[in-house]
């Protein structure tokens, strides 16, 4: 039934993508630092590409945050190991996830498929819903976890065509699942970006590129559209902080939801038997006897099939029951009708013999 509207979002779940060196990690783990000294809990850190390992040590000479980090690793690509470590956290002891990257996350679903593919080497379209139910499995762990969530993508071009048909580049995504960027609360891309002139028309090229964020979704409002230069914990996540209450609120899986749609569907309506082929008169059962027996020409084998109400369904019906030879029906068990034109002077007589026997058999 229909209630109140309340908010119930306790933790915040954050997407960050972009270009090589464009400071994802980075910016995900200046914010991660700020929401664990917040929350007074540790980071779980999903490791993809042994990307953190120069941040889990000083450097006195890295001009911002020559600190180490401090966070708990895991250092794998496989979601069902991610899962298995993910549901022993325990908050407040582990209060931030992150992971990086969701990218190659996407590809190990992808390639742990072993089915048949088509002629053209790819997976065939039935195939794809297995493929993304582990994927999805943990972005719904991810969604409904008490833990803030920042997991980081690496970018893809987005193409499409011109007005005069060429292929050009529309945009850019996140390089993961498609559903991917509409799971977080707030979408970040980050990008570096070469201070300009005044007058903005030229980069100065000797200038240190500037980590800039790009709020490209922002379900509070606060941060939507806006860009903010050298983004960390408090330009991004603080704003936002006071709108977090003590309840997590769960998000339904299609599993879930699934399972609510089978159980209320109606019963499922009775299935209407084949109707059995109808028999011949006995009189019209003589007359094909007579017709076939008589060695038909190629230019009568159709009309001898479809003359009668003993039609090509019935032969097709009586090659099911394998009363037909798989060799001259065959292609009828796929539901394909087979010419005259089609077969050979050998398959036309072993079909007359075969028929013959055939009708020999039917009891009126």
């Amino acid at each position: 039934m229909f209630t109140k509207a309340k908010p119930e979002q306790a933790a915040l779940k954050l997407g960050v993508y972009g270009p090589t060196g464009s400071g994802k990690t980075f910016t995900g783990l200046l914010i991660a630092e700020g929401l664990a000294k917040r929350y007074g809990g540790r980071i779980a850190f999903i490791d993809t590409e042994r990307g953190t390992d120069f941040y889990a040590q000083a450097v006195p000479d890295r001009t911002s945050h020559p600190e180490a980090f401090d966070f708990d690793c895991v250092y794998t690509r496989a979601v069902s190991e991610i899962l298995k470590e993910l549901r022993t956290l325990k908050y407040p002891e582990h209060c931030v996830i992150c992971i990086d990257s969701v990218t190659h996350l996407w590809e190990s679903c992808i390639a742990a498929y072993r089915g048949p593919k088509t002629r053209a080497g790819t997976i065939p379209m039935h195939a794809w819903g297995n493929i993304k139910k582990p994927y999805k499995e943990l972005m719904h762990f991810l969604l409904n976890c008490r833990q803030h969530v920042i997991f980081m993508g690496r970018q893809t071009s987005e193409w499409g065509e011109d007005a005069e048909g060429e292929t050009v580049q529309t945009g850019v995504k996140m390089r993961a699942e498609g559903e991917t960027p509409y799971e977080p609360h707030i979408l970040v891309r980050m990008e570096p970006v070469k201070p300009r002139t005044a007058d903005g028309k030229k980069t100065l090229k000797n200038e240190v590129a500037i980590p800039t964020a790009f709020i490209e979704k922002d379900r509070t409002g606060i941060l939507a559209g806006k860009l903010i230069e050298w983004p960390n914990y408090q330009s991004i996540a603080v704003p936002l902080l006071s709108l977090l209450g003590a309840t997590q609120a769960k998000v339904q899986s299609d599993d879930e939801a699934g399972a609510i749609d089978a159980a209320n569907a109606p019963p499922p309506q009775p299935v209407t038997p084949p109707k059995a082929p109808v028999k011949p008169p006995a009189e019209q059962l003589a007359t094909m006897k007579a017709y076939w027996s008589n060695g038909v020409q190629r230019k009568d084998f159709g009309n001898a099939l479809t003359r009668t109400d003993w039609n090509l369904a019935n032969i097709h019906h009586a090659h099911a029951q394998g009363d037909l030879t798989e060799s001259i029906f065959k292609r009828l068990e796929v539901g394909e009708t087979v010419t005259v034109n089609e077969l050979t002077d050998e398959q036309l007589k072993e079909a007359q013999k075969m028929v013959c026997e055939y009708l020999d058999g039917v009891k009126v």
